[in-house]
């Protein structure tokens, strides 16, 4: 498989630290030293990168993994999802943190607790289950959304890894071999019982 470059959409122009993907300028909506928050996600603020299979190969993923983090003022929320399938980016893959410092909260959104910001924390994760993302054979991108930041600060990712497996596709001519076979089988089944 291919894995593409991330790409920034929506946000601050340059990177702003080395070593990781980090940009500035997200959607904001929370308060310094609370859990509340008034914004939401913008679609149009996100981080993207595809994941193409070789051609005569399917891909079946199961997960995502990554470290996620933030500045002072950054993004305390966000989402990853998908245009697997008809779902066309609506709806977060369903997401867990083995760290303390990301939950996840009801809906499958990431959260950062508040604040924290010097490091990049491991241990976050995506499952990718059902038909979706099962003998996959076209392009899939996936977008992480980051919003309610306290002042549009920096919101970093890095370390990011897929898991799954990768299977060849039989030629069409062995689709027709085996489709040969079974009616050659079929025409010896069915003389045997007349010849009987």
């Amino acid at each position: 498989m291919t894995f593409s470059s991330f790409t920034a959409e929506g946000v601050s122009t340059q990177a702003n630290a080395g070593g990781v993907f980090s940009f500035t300028g997200w959607p904001t909506g929370a308060k310094d030293g609370s859990d509340e928050f008034s914004g939401t996600l913008n679609a149009a603020a996100y981080y993207e990168f595809t994941i193409t299979p070789e051609a005569g190969y399917a891909l079946s993923l199961t997960s995502l993994t990554f470290g996620a983090g933030r500045s002072s003022t950054g993004p305390r929320q966000f989402s990853l999802r998908s245009n697997a399938g008809a779902d066309g980016f609506a709806t977060n893959l369903t997401g867990a943190a083995s760290n303390t410092n990301i939950s996840v909260t009801g809906g499958n959104i990431f959260q950062f607790v508040d604040n924290n910001s010097s490091s990049t924390y491991a241990g976050n994760s995506v499952t990718l289950t059902g038909g979706d993302f099962t003998d996959v054979t076209a392009a899939i991108t996936f977008r992480l959304y980051a919003f309610n930041a306290e002042a549009g600060g920096s919101f970093r990712i890095d370390n990011f890894a897929i898991s799954g497996s990768a299977s060849a596709i039989p030629e069409p001519s062995t689709y027709v071999t085996i489709a040969a076979i079974c009616a050659f089988a079929g025409v010896l089944g069915v003389r045997r019982r007349h010849g009987s």
